[in-house]
């Protein structure tokens, strides 16, 4: 077994990759929750969570423990994003 190989090389990796997945999810959780109300805010947490999303899902292979979480923070982040501009183009005035 190679030093990148062992448990304690793969637990150390796993956390890395799974904040990522934790804050793309977040962001994008959060950006869908208020994209009625500031949807300037929706705008950059959906750009933010889609990042990290995006991040993650490219760093982690797959069957990777935080993997499933990265993926629901892309849809959210995506989701968060087309509320955001739905409500800002129904709202603003041009």
């Amino acid at each position: 077994m190679t030093d990148e190989e062992s448990p304690d090389a793969l637990a150390a990796g796993s956390e890395v990759d799974a904040s990522g997945s934790v804050a793309g999810f977040v962001c994008g959780f959060i950006g869908l929750s208020i994209s009625g109300l500031l949807f300037p805010v929706s705008i950059a947490l959906g750009i933010v969570g889609w990042i990290f999303s995006a991040a993650a899902i490219k760093r982690m292979p797959s069957g990777r423990s935080g993997r499933g979480l990265a993926v629901a923070g892309l849809v959210l982040s995506i989701a968060a994003l087309i509320a955001a501009v739905v409500v800002a183009v129904r709202t603003v005035r041009w």
